[in-house]
């Protein structure tokens, strides 16, 4: 890519405007002088995320990102500083300067965001619709097919290229997690070491074609700086990744998305939390978290329950009180969707989240205060998080400080807005995870004798019909 003159990205700037940009990509409503939205980067109902058209920035009252257009197509579209450059220019209608003045830019396309109202964004589970899609049908007539048909084939692809490499590293890891390795879905899962990422990529290509790879970016444009033309992950050089697949609820055999996980994170990865690297693509298809297939929807004789992360539902046995032991494995805290609980309309689900801070906020939601004394303060929707929110409000009462009050759900509030039963499950926090307390319980030095006995007398499960 030639570099943008900055000249022309200072003009740029002076044009933008903050609203145009923002509402391109999701829903907003004007509130007095300024806009509003649902935070598009952690989940609510009540909208906390207000845009300012005259100062041209934007802040979110419940998580506390901020900053202006350029950083909200950086964050929401997961770009660089220039990609993102060119993007606003093509939505503002602005066209932009290089320093070579021979370079042309790539096309870029914008999808305006589609109005809830118009679309049918919440579907119901019907087992009817079952059937496996037809892979030689769709690889003769790839070249015909809609990108999404295209994407979904490139990473069954790539899931069954994963399957039939050496799977060794793979348990390995795992077995030093201390996971349960009997678990029937670990041979599911594959395993890309990375010195195969160049073979892969040199078969992705012969099979897909280069531009439709770059389109979707499974592989880096021409233009990449450190790894043009290479496969994504190619800034992991250690080991290799674990595929988790994540396939569509109905055609049963086609891969929609992955969660990949790197055995050796760079170090990087490690300073900043980052277990679980994505590949999919919402726009096209609306993903699902990991477990979350047809098999899990329609199994009436199972218990069911959500964990963090894909490690953590292979960290039990498969039956338990005599029922299937079923795991959906949610990206992070956030994983699971509104849409993807509809799904599961009239069953319950066991919330298993980590017993942190982060946890319990995604399971029993939040309330955030915002005044002039403080920027902010989060209170869990809990009983001990509500105490501490009224004592909080009675001194600004008090006080006479005017505050603004937001609500953010947890998977407690999107359940029962959704016709789902969420069994609460809790237990002391000094045992950790799932991966943790399992670890315990083989250590011997645990209370528990195994995880049926931690599940069984050292974890609360409570149903709750949540007001407020």
């Amino acid at each position: 890519m030639s570099m943008i003159k900055t000249e022309s990205i200072e003009r740029l700037k002076q044009q933008i405007n903050i609203i145009d940009v923002v509402e391109t990509f999701i829903e907003v409503k004007k509130s007095g002088a300024n806009f509003k939205a649902c935070c598009p980067f952690h989940g609510e109902n009540t909208p906390s995320f207000t845009i300012n058209p005259s100062k041209q920035i934007y802040t979110c009252f419940g998580c506390g990102v901020k900053g202006d257009g350029i950083k909200f197509v950086m964050e929401y579209e997961r770009l660089s500083y220039p990609d993102a450059i060119e993007k606003i220019a093509v939505i503002s209608n602005f066209t932009l300067e290089y320093e070579d003045d021979n370079y042309r830019p790539k096309e870029i396309a914008v999808n305006k965001k589609i109005n809830k109202k118009e679309e049918v964004k919440y579907k119901i589970f019907n087992p009817s619709l079952r059937r496996d899609a037809d892979l030689k049908k769709g690889f003769k007539n790839y070249i015909e097919m809609p990108l999404k048909f295209k994407m979904m084939l490139i990473y069954t692809y790539i899931y069954n290229f994963s399957l039939e490499q050496e799977q060794f590293e793979k348990i390995e890891y795992f077995a030093k997690r201390e996971v349960n390795l009997n678990h029937s879905s670990i041979n599911k899962l594959g395993f890309i070491p990375v010195e195969k990422f160049d073979e892969l990529t040199e078969k992705l290509i012969k099979w897909f074609g280069l531009e439709v790879l770059v389109e979707l970016g499974v592989l880096n444009d021409s233009e990449h700086i450190k790894a043009p033309l290479k496969f994504k992950l190619y800034y992991i050089k250690k080991g290799g990744v674990i595929t988790f697949p994540s396939f569509h609820i109905y055609k049963t055999n086609l891969v929609t998305s992955f969660m990949f996980r790197p055995t050796q994170p760079e170090d990087w990865m490690i300073e900043s939390h980052m277990k679980e690297i994505q590949m999919s693509n919402n726009d096209l298809h609306q993903s699902v978290p990991y477990g979350l297939t047809y098999d899990f929807i329609a199994n009436k004789n199972a218990i069911k329950c959500l964990v963090e992360g894909g490690p953590d539902t292979l960290c039990n046995e498969e039956i338990f009180k005599n029922k299937d032991f079923l795991f959906i494995g949610s990206p992070g805290t956030n994983g699971l969707k509104e849409q993807h609980l509809n799904l599961l309309r009239g069953q319950n689900l066991r919330i298993m989240l980590d017993p942190d801070v982060a946890g319990k906020i995604a399971t029993f939601g939040s309330i955030t205060l915002q005044c002039d004394e403080y920027k902010s303060k989060r209170f869990i929707r809990n009983q001990e998080g509500l105490e501490l929110l009224s004592i909080e409000k009675k001194y600004l009462d008090s006080k006479n400080i005017k505050y603004y009050e937001s609500k953010q759900d947890g998977y407690i509030q999107k359940c029962l807005k959704s016709g789902v039963v969420p069994e609460v499950c809790t237990w002391d926090e000094r045992y950790g995870d799932m991966n943790d307390v399992r670890k315990l319980a083989l250590s011997g030095k645990a209370p528990f004798k195994n995880m049926e006995d931690f599940l069984t007398n050292y974890v609360s499960v409570v149903k709750i019909a949540f007001k407020g």
